[in-house]
């Protein structure tokens, strides 16, 4: 595997407005990863519409009473120009950046599941803590944090700050984690204190190796379930028959295997980490 990398932002928002428009970081071509991440005031709002090909980053939004952490992702297909629009329920105090990455996975979710969110009612400086689990090697941590009074911001030891807007609604920092397993409890803080809410995922590198592109095996329906049973599996799984095979191999002894998707790797990473902690 290769790490996903940081490679830049777009000019931050920092308006009132019911259609923010949120600047193009320099740098996109087709195969990258930009990330929208937004404070929006008020804890009714809601996003409406959001620009061609983005999706909710899992586990956003995160709410509290007064305001929410939204946050959308896009796998992009080409250098896109000008500004990622979104249009929102009402006109509120919006905060946010748009952030590129290069080095992810090519296929399928860029992040590992099991991420964490947060939201803490009280009135205090420091986020409310997160923390992830990695499924597999060289993930970039991606740690978010919002704080109604807004400040400016100190990051998780060992991360990297890589958004404070002008008010400080909002903050993003990360971090590659070369072995897979916990981050630890990831906290921020800030010069202010209010009502504040936090959100943590893991974004998938690269595969390593050369891709096989040999026909999926044939096999049937009672072997396919025999093999989910010994790997400890269950229907449905998005698994090809050549990948639970390779999945299988691995049981029986054979430590190096490719294989063909981005889906196949991840469950594949998660049964070696059973093998080894068993």
């Amino acid at each position: 595997m290769a790490a996903p990398a940081w490679e830049s932002k777009g000019a931050d928002v920092s308006d009132t407005t019911g259609a923010p428009a949120f600047p193009i970081p320099v740098g996109v071509a087709s195969g990258k990863i930009v990330v929208a991440s937004m404070f929006i005031n008020g804890g009714a709002t809601t996003v409406d519409v959001i620009p061609s090909g983005f999706a909710a980053v899992p586990g956003s939004p995160v709410s509290a009473s007064n305001h929410k952490l939204f946050k959308y992702w896009k796998r992009l297909s080409g250098a896109d120009v000008g500004t990622y629009d979104f249009t929102l329920s009402a006109s509120v105090f919006v905060e946010g950046a748009v952030e590129l990455y290069n080095t992810c996975v090519a296929s399928g979710s860029p992040f590992d599941t099991g991420e964490d969110s947060a939201v803490d009612e009280a009135f205090a400086s420091v986020s409310p803590p997160v923390d992830v689990t990695t499924l597999g090697a060289d993930r970039l941590i991606l740690h978010s944090a919002t704080c109604w009074s807004g400040g400016s911001w100190t990051p998780p030891a060992g991360y990297t700050k890589r958004v404070n807007p002008s008010v400080g609604l909002v903050t993003t920092s990360d971090k590659s984690q070369a072995v897979a397993g916990n981050t630890g409890s990831l906290t921020a803080t800030t010069t202010t204190s209010d009502r504040r809410v936090a959100h943590a995922i893991a974004l998938i590198g690269t595969s390593g190796g050369a891709s096989m592109t040999s026909p999926d095996i044939s096999i049937d329906d009672e072997a396919r379930k025999n093999m989910l049973t010994e790997l400890g599996l269950v229907e449905p799984q998005n698994l090809s028959n050549t990948d639970l095979m390779r999945m299988v191999m691995v049981d029986v002894g054979q430590t190096t295997v490719t294989v063909t998707s981005a889906s196949a790797a991840t469950h594949l990473e998660r049964y070696l980490m059973q093998l080894r902690n068993a």
